[in-house]
């Protein structure tokens, strides 16, 4: 499981899973299964059809999603830029 992992905190599945404080609770909150959210967490990246569950969930339980919670931002420091999804 990604939580017994080193998780890489700048990318965006764990940035917003971090929002709502554990796994279990991103999970729940939008409506997969842990295993499901965890393997985002192992990969780092958030599939692009989830982003507009993940955002109605969030405004609906009060967390604030910014569309950089779905980018690496390292990448424009290394001069590009990739989108999550």
């Amino acid at each position: 499981m990604a939580t017994e992992r080193q998780l890489d905190e700048h990318m965006p599945a764990v940035k917003i899973m971090r929002k709502w404080g554990s796994n279990a609770r991103f999970a729940r909150a939008i409506g997969k299964t842990p295993s499901t959210t965890d393997r985002w967490l192992v990969s780092g990246w958030v599939p692009g059809v989830e982003v507009e569950g993940i955002v109605g969930a969030a405004n609906r339980d009060d967390i604030i999603i910014r569309p950089t919670d779905f980018v690496d931002l390292r990448l424009f420091e290394a001069g590009e830029a990739v989108a999550a999804g």
